[in-house]
């Protein structure tokens, strides 16, 4: 694995990386409270992934054992 980049967006931050041996690439997007990555074959999906800010949907998942 070879990072390729780290860069920070208005939006979100986001780590880029290509696996040596099959030439993927991993993008890995964060921001305080969400993440979220996917793995691409070539460049060009991989770069709109990149720049593209999360959407303003979210899903929250409670592990909480707490029962009231």
């Amino acid at each position: 694995m070879t990072t390729l980049a780290h860069m920070n967006f208005g939006t979100h931050r986001v780590h880029i990386a290509q696996n040596s041996d099959t030439g993927r690439f991993i993008v890995f997007k964060y921001t305080e409270s969400r993440f979220d990555f996917d793995v691409f074959d070539e460049a060009d999906p991989a770069a709109d992934y990149t720049v593209t800010p999360f959407s303003t949907d979210q899903y929250v998942v409670d592990l909480s054992t707490d029962s009231d």
